[in-house]
């Protein structure tokens, strides 16, 4: 299959999984659109509109985090670029999921001149934080509601399906040790121009991964890393609160609920579509929250975030970015 191709299917794929979820998840709750759509109208603009600064700022503070981490490998890209590379690393994920990553890597060697493996290097980097971070608020969430959550955790995950998770790491392990054998023994016997290239690549996507261990400033950095997943729990909560049948959620209870929602976005659907809608009722349905309430929640934070931020700023990233940059010089924009 050409790669342009399996794209496609990819995206298509992707969109047929997100669409059967959603459709599954309004099936079952015996809801319908216009139901949905009337939820949406029933919250106050103001509620929304701090839902998307929120969001948006959590943007802010990936970017500022993003370019300390570059800095250590001699790279200080312009912050508007670097910002603009995320908005559009969003945007392609909606039409092929995980694609972002490389995306916004790629762009960001197009108008910065970051080597394209650097880059992956710190976006990994980026992504690792991220779920420590999730691990971290899932551990404050099992503080708060222990009982709650590990009975719930017990009807979804059974023996056998944990025992193939953990046989799955040891495969994952023994994939990255035989990556590290077979690395250094090419580096060590290969002269051939495509191995080189191929060590330069693998080299360099190793400086990024490792270019955490060089960030000049520690506390600024955790503080950019807490402020990003305190606003992401703060945009769910403020949409709790803004939607009158939840609105009797505690602010303890949220964190339980946001949590759910943030597994349902790992699901690889475009934005977390259906996924996300499916793992947030699933969490207020804990709290006697009725599975109607808890889908149009979903689908007042899912498409609020989704049409008034990542489409939006995505497309206008796309479009400004060849303008902010058309008087640059093609050369490496280092520190």
């Amino acid at each position: 299959m050409k790669p342009k191709s399996k794209k496609i299917f990819q995206s298509i794929l992707s969109f047929a999984l997100g669409a059967l979820i959603l459709y599954f998840v309004f099936r079952s709750t015996g809801s319908d659109i216009r139901e949905n759509i009337d939820a949406f109208t029933s919250v106050n603009p103001i509620w929304l509109i701090i839902t998307c600064l929120c969001y948006m700022l959590t943007n802010v503070s990936r970017t500022y985090r993003w370019q300390m981490l570059l800095e250590p490998l001699g790279y200080k890209p312009r912050w508007i670029n670097a910002f603009c590379s995320i908005m559009v690393g969003y945007l392609a994920n909606l039409g092929i999921p995980r694609s972002g990553e490389v995306i916004r890597g790629a762009t960001l060697t197009k108008f910065e001149k970051v080597p394209i493996e650097r880059g992956m290097g710190t976006i990994v980097v980026d992504r690792i934080l991220d779920f420590v971070s999730l691990f971290i608020i899932i551990g404050i969430g099992l503080l708060l509601h222990f009982n709650l959550l590990v009975d719930e955790l017990s009807k979804i995950i059974s023996f056998e399906s944990l025992q193939g998770k953990l046989i799955l790491g040891g495969i994952a392990l023994a994939g990255l040790i035989g990556f590290m054998v077979v690395y250094h023994l090419l580096k060590k016997n290969s002269q051939s121009v495509f191995i080189q290239k191929l060590l330069k690549l693998i080299d360099g996507f190793k400086e990024g991964l490792i270019s955490i261990s060089k960030v000049k400033n520690i506390p600024l950095f955790l503080f950019h890393s807490f402020i990003i997943w305190f606003l992401y729990f703060l945009m769910t909560y403020l949409c709790i609160k803004g939607y009158e049948p939840t609105s009797s959620i505690t602010m303890s209870q949220s964190l339980v609920v946001f949590i759910f929602g943030a597994f349902g976005m790992i699901i690889p659907t475009p934005g977390g579509m259906g996924s996300y809608q499916f793992a947030l009722q699933k969490g207020l349905s804990l709290f006697g929250i009725a599975g109607k309430a808890g889908l149009a929640l979903g689908n007042i934070l899912f498409f609020t975030i989704q049409l008034f931020c990542n489409i939006l700023f995505g497309v206008l990233a796309v479009i400004l970015l060849p303008i902010l940059n058309r008087h640059n010089k093609l050369q490496p924009n280092q520190a």
